[in-house]
């Protein structure tokens, strides 16, 4: 591409510039456009942007999207990057990593120059990019569609080789790699924005807070199930009495109406008592997937998977199969395809087992 425009939101600066971060190591002509200032300025955040620029290493440009200040800055800062014939920032990476992947990636991308597939600019970031997405469980056919799918028989074969090494060393190489990343992040960020005693925090840090303490958390997330379960079985008996009463009706008219035989037993204390049997459920499966979304859509829900990330771990499990879980409380063919939200297979699998 001419350029590239990353658009970042000030006022959650470490979260986003994670992806800003691996753009730059591509050495691809880039502006970081800086929005939501004023969101920022109204926490009393400041944001010193030429020390942030140059921990990136690149331009960044405060922008405002509601208003449309900055905007102007911004099209100048494009049309003037695109007219540069050749990229101006070659790709860098201001953190090392252990020295086992620092090797690999450097392997990598030698390989890439080499077959023409990558510049020397943006190779050690496509390296990384692919090794990460190699020694994790990626899509098999997104990691075909990456670089190195254009690189030859043998290049391949050593890149996978490399991969294999990586994995070999590490028990999870691509949580490796996050960590020091987000640790230079930080760095970047405190170094441009310390923390003042003007930063105010939002009612949601305020509730975040309490939701995610070790204490005062738990005892919140013990309060919410309960209240949950006891909605769950205090909403939905009144509804199972309707349904086994009219269940029970239902055979008794047949048996009044049929002349007694097998067909009247088939009827009556088969067909109606098993479809019974199963509808009677079906006010406690729909109250409870009913409360569920509530929970989804206020948000509790990711600070639950938060909480209990702890204590799934103990049991090998991951902080997110606490939703499948509790969803497969009622019946478990929902629990079983909310696992698609855990990342890992082996932690689906294990999730699905439970």
């Amino acid at each position: 591409p001419d350029a590239v425009v990353i658009v970042i939101d000030a006022s959650n600066l470490e979260r986003n510039l994670y992806l800003a971060s691996q753009i730059i190591e591509l050495g691809l002509p880039t502006i970081v456009a800086c929005n939501m200032m004023d969101v920022a300025q109204r926490r009393g955040r400041a944001i010193d942007l030429k020390r942030l620029s140059e921990g990136l290493g690149v331009d960044v440009l405060p922008t405002v999207a509601r208003t449309g200040e900055g905007a102007a800055d911004l099209r100048r800062a494009i049309a003037g990057i695109c007219e540069t014939p050749v990229p101006t920032t070659p790709g860098r990476r201001d953190f090392r990593l252990p020295d086992v992947i620092e090797s690999a990636i450097d392997r990598i991308a030698g390989r890439l120059v080499a077959d023409d597939v990558a510049t020397e600019d943006s190779a050690r970031g496509a390296a990384l990019l692919w090794l990460m997405d190699r020694t994790s469980d990626v899509d098999p056919a997104v990691r075909n569609a990456s670089l190195l799918c254009h690189l030859s028989d043998a290049s391949s074969e050593v890149a996978e080789q490399i991969a294999s090494e990586v994995s070999a060393a590490f028990e999870d190489p691509t949580r490796v790699v996050i960590e020091a990343r987000y640790d230079w992040i930080g760095g970047v960020v405190r170094r441009a924005s310390p923390p003042t005693e003007l930063s105010r925090r939002t009612r949601t840090d305020r509730i975040d807070a309490i939701l995610t303490h070790r204490l005062w958390g738990m005892l919140v997330f013990s309060g919410v199930m309960f209240s949950l379960f006891l909605g769950i079985f205090t909403l939905a008996d009144p509804l199972m009495g309707l349904i086994e009463t009219a269940q029970t009706a239902t055979a008794e008219a047949l048996k009044a109406w049929m002349p007694e035989g097998p067909l009247q037993s088939l009827l009556a204390d088969g067909v109606v008592a098993g479809v019974g049997s199963v509808v009677i459920f079906f006010p406690q499966i729909c109250i409870l997937f009913l409360l569920l979304t509530l929970l989804e859509d206020t948000g509790y829900i990711a600070r639950a998977a938060f909480l209990m990330d702890r204590v799934m771990n103990r049991v090998g499990l991951h902080g997110r199969s606490f939703i499948p879980l509790l969803s497969s409380y009622a019946c478990a063919i929902p629990g079983i395809l909310a696992t698609r939200t855990i990342e890992h297979p082996r932690d689906r699998l294990t999730t699905i087992l439970v």
